[in-house]
């Protein structure tokens, strides 16, 4: 049922009428979303401004379409006007998939409020972000023979007053390129150009881990709502690992990748980075594996909480950001001492080490052809000639007493 039918100013008078609209109504029957969304884009699109649909709901669809897949291509084939449907899912009895699934057709993103949290305060802080658009169907272009891949937010997303976009992505090499960033204005196309220099650079290393993180969170979406792929599960495996992304639903796939790599005799118990560390191995490998499942999970809190959190990589523009979970991934080791994983990954020179007892392990040491090593003493001689021949290793040695890391294709292992 709509209120006006048509578009109205929200002066205090059609404000008051739709208030008392709101609490005027009950929650029974069922839940039909299908002509909710018809009704939210009859009015078609309104020039010169961007067109937004605030999707409310706290059930499943049970009246008109209800199957998933037909109805997001109904928002889909409907949106001739790039209407934005920001969703907001209320409590744990929904189809969690079919909302983040239109939103990610939108351009939009979604919220979850779970039972005893606040609905008005969720939703006025979403009205005070979006009340002012300033740029909308936002496009970067870069020009000048720099190659640039894997963008990741992949669709930006419009831009507010008072807000702003970090994109991140890999370039080919470095150089000078003229970046030219498109939107609309008021309905008008306006483009902003920039000429920016792309340098090498290390010191900025905890912008690889954010990229990563990114990415990370965009293929694990694309695992809970498309289904597993073994391409998919390699990458987010190698990325995880790479960067040290190490979250409830990356930990279980690493796992698994580590053991079969044992059992194939491609990794030896020696360099592996995660396992055997546990005090009981099997304890965490369930417990991963739920969390894992939970992505697959349609309704529910399990499902909730993995929408919100792979949301927040895809997202991340902080360390915190790209720590998901991390209060969830707390172990006994051997000596049955508590231990948080958070606390034992160090990203250094955009590569993750991790802290496996006493030692510390660079994971290059896992792909290193060259697995004799050099043997260097902390303290020692020939550790202070290393560190006086490659200065750019201090960081790697800055970790502890027992490091093993590759440079220059060269595996060291430092020892006390």
């Amino acid at each position: 049922e709509a209120l006006f039918g048509q578009k109205i100013i929200a002066n205090t008078a059609n404000k008051a009428k739709a208030q008392k609209f709101v609490e005027g109504l009950r929650p029974i029957g069922g839940t039909n979303i299908d002509e909710a969304l018809k009704l939210a884009y009859k009015e078609g699109k309104s020039a010169g401004r961007p067109n937004m649909i605030i999707f409310i709901t706290d059930g499943k669809p049970t009246i008109g379409e209800t199957d998933e897949k037909r109805l997001v291509k109904q928002v889909v084939d409907a949106n001739i006007g790039n209407t934005r449907i920001f969703t907001f899912g209320i409590g744990d009895n929904i189809n969690i998939h079919l909302l983040d699934k239109i939103t990610e057709e939108t351009k939009a993103y979604r919220t979850y409020i779970s039972p005893g949290e606040d609905i008005e305060v969720k939703v006025s802080n979403f009205y005070t972000k979006v009340s002012s658009p300033i740029l909308s169907e936002v496009k970067l272009h870069f020009t000048s023979g720099i190659k640039v891949n894997k963008l990741f937010p992949k669709n930006l997303p419009d831009v507010f007053e008072g807000s702003s976009i970090t994109v991140f992505g890999k370039f080919d090499k470095a150089g000078t390129s003229k970046i030219v960033l498109e939107g609309k204005v008021n309905g008008k196309t306006e483009k902003f150009n920039y000429q920016t220099k792309f340098v090498e650079n290390t010191d900025n290393d905890f912008i690889p881990p954010l990229w990563a993180a990114r990415n990370v969170g965009y293929l694990l979406d694309q695992v809970r709502m498309n289904g597993e792929s073994k391409e998919v599960v390699d990458e987010i495996v190698w990325l995880a690992k790479k960067y040290g992304i190490i979250t409830p639903y990356t930990s279980y796939l690493i796992l698994e990748d580590e053991e079969v790599n044992i059992t194939n005799r491609r990794l030896t118990p020696n360099n592996r980075i995660f396992t055997g560390r546990f005090d009981d191995e099997t304890e965490f490998k369930t417990r991963s594996k739920k969390e894992y499942s939970n992505l697959g999970e349609k309704s529910g809190r399990g499902g909730v909480v993995s929408s919100n959190e792979v949301q927040s990589l895809r997202g991340a523009k902080n360390l915190a950001d790209q720590k998901q979970g991390h209060s969830r991934m707390m172990y006994y080791d051997k000596s049955k001492v508590k231990r948080d994983f958070s606390q034992q990954t160090k990203n250094i020179q955009g590569r993750a080490f991790y802290q496996n007892g006493d030692e510390w392990v660079d994971l290059y040491v896992q792909t290193n052809k060259s697995q004799t090593a050099k043997r260097v003493q902390f303290a020692g001689k020939t550790y202070f000639a290393l560190l006086n021949k490659y200065p750019e290793v201090s960081q790697y040695l800055a970790l502890g007493r027992n490091v093993r890391f590759v440079h220059k294709k060269q595996l060291y292992e430092v020892y006390e």
